[in-house]
């Protein structure tokens, strides 16, 4: 699979449907019935949008490391899956938000995709303004990740 890279900006209509953009609705896969899987970012303001194999990626590898027979790990995985949505997207390469989710991101017009590798976040675009790193601490954190 092809990586996701780069920010498009997009703008949600009135319904709350917004268009996926088309490099990366063609990294999604092709066919009348494109489905994703949307969640609550862990840690952000923002929405994730995983391509089905790499969710189902991210379920085999949770479940690999979880004991069933624990009450919090049942718990972590019931959380996981219980906050995440499959959306189909419609013949005009739209997907339909639903008001909790506008609601997680800030429910503005004016979103932002961004192609993180093997996923999409889709920011408020001034939440991703605010939240993103200047080109000296970019720089600073990526030296400090490299030679670690």
């Amino acid at each position: 699979m092809s990586s996701f890279f780069g920010k498009i900006e997009a703008r949600l209509d009135a319904k709350g449907r917004v268009f996926v953009p088309a490099a990366f609705r063609r990294l999604l896969g092709v066919g009348e019935h494109l489905s994703v899987v949307l969640r609550k970012d862990f840690y952000e303001d923002c929405l994730v949008i995983y391509p089905k194999t790499s969710w189902e990626a991210l379920l085999a590898d949770v479940r690999s490391k979880l004991n069933p027979y624990k009450r919090e790990h049942n718990a972590l995985l019931r959380n996981l899956v219980a906050e995440a949505e499959e959306l189909e997207l419609d013949s005009q390469g739209r997907m339909l938000l639903q008001k909790r989710f506008l609601q997680h991101i800030g429910s503005e017009s004016d979103v932002i995709f961004v192609g993180e590798i093997d996923k999409i976040t889709l920011w408020a675009k001034t939440k991703h303004e605010k939240n993103a790193l200047s080109s000296v601490d970019f720089a600073e954190q990526l030296g400090g990740v490299m030679n670690a």
